[in-house]
């Protein structure tokens, strides 16, 4: 069912399963069958990408009775920036648990029609650890105020991110994770697209042109053609993959996370500790900041190891 609120119709998403890999889903009008992984046949690098076993299954967090919410008109407000995440398990809340957000007030998410403040694991993740995108949201905000004499501004994300997803099964239209990503963009027309994905195909290999020809048609699909795409490839015993990386860098826009290495990761070497997910922030804020007229006193680290 439609929900209307500041005089906007956001459609429901629907909250069947899916299956990824063979994914089988339910697709009517603007709803969308994507709550469950069902995860059969991993390598196991890609079970490392989706920090779960074979035989499980996840679930996009829909628990919306532990979210506090706030009006819906934050998303039409002129001092109000919003986000879409997408990608794979380093778009999603599969870091280091933990954060508590600075500015709960201010850093919001999106979700299933409805704008909550922000706590993490994030409503529409899959999974329930730490997210880079509310520190980014408590780092955009204290960017703003140190700009414009401490004037809040509001940041709004959506999770729509898929664990150990190839760009493959993220393509709008042709899988159930680019189809439940379209809706989510359609309803939020001022967002911005903000894609962190990658490991996955370094591992597979997955041929540049290929990946490249993929990438578009997700940027095509992004309110008004606004991406920003992140630098991501390497994962446990899979090194940065330049082929890949190369073509993220295309966009010239998104941070490199690649120059975090181990000494920034879980015990997985994939995904980001409480450090890593401090300083994957940091890379990204740095990347938006001028975008948006914000002050780039911020923290910004260059190291690589």
């Amino acid at each position: 069912m439609a929900k209307t609120h500041a005089g906007k119709q956001y459609a429901s998403l629907d909250t069947n399963h899916h299956n990824l890999g063979g994914v089988a889903s339910h697709h009517a009008s603007n709803r969308v069958a994507t709550s469950t992984i069902c995860i059969a046949g991993c390598t196991v690098a890609l079970v490392v990408l989706l920090s779960v076993c074979c035989s499980q299954t996840i679930q996009r967090n829909t628990n919306v009775s532990a979210y506090t919410r706030v009006n819906n008109n934050v998303l039409t407000a002129p001092d109000t920036i919003v986000f879409v995440a997408y990608g794979q398990s380093n778009a999603d809340c599969c870091g280091a648990p933990g954060y508590t957000v600075k500015h709960p007030a201010n850093v919001l998410q999106y979700f299933d029609g409805d704008v909550y403040q922000m706590k993490e694991p994030m409503l529409g993740a899959y999974c329930r650890g730490g997210c880079m995108w509310s520190r980014v949201g408590d780092m955009l905000v204290d960017a703003h105020r140190l700009q414009h004499d401490n004037k809040s501004i509001n940041i709004v994300f959506a999770a729509t991110a898929l664990p150990g997803a190839a760009i493959e099964d993220l393509v709008p239209l042709s899988t159930a994770a680019g189809r439940y990503f379209e809706v989510v963009a359609k309803q939020l027309p001022t967002a911005t697209v903000l894609f962190q994905q990658g490991e996955t195909d370094a591992i597979r290999r997955t041929p540049p042109d290929a990946y490249r020809d993929m990438l578009a048609t997700i940027a095509a699909v992004a309110p008004s053609g606004r991406i920003r795409v992140g630098v991501g490839t390497r994962c446990a015993d899979s090194p940065p993959y330049p082929p890949i990386a190369r073509v993220q860098r295309e966009y010239g826009n998104g941070p490199d996370l690649d120059v975090l290495g181990d000494a920034f990761r879980r015990p997985d070497r994939c995904h980001f500790s409480t450090l890593g997910l401090a300083k994957a922030a940091e890379l990204w804020t740095a990347a938006l900041v001028n975008v948006h007229n914000f002050s780039t006193r911020v923290i910004i680290y260059s190291g690589t190891h």
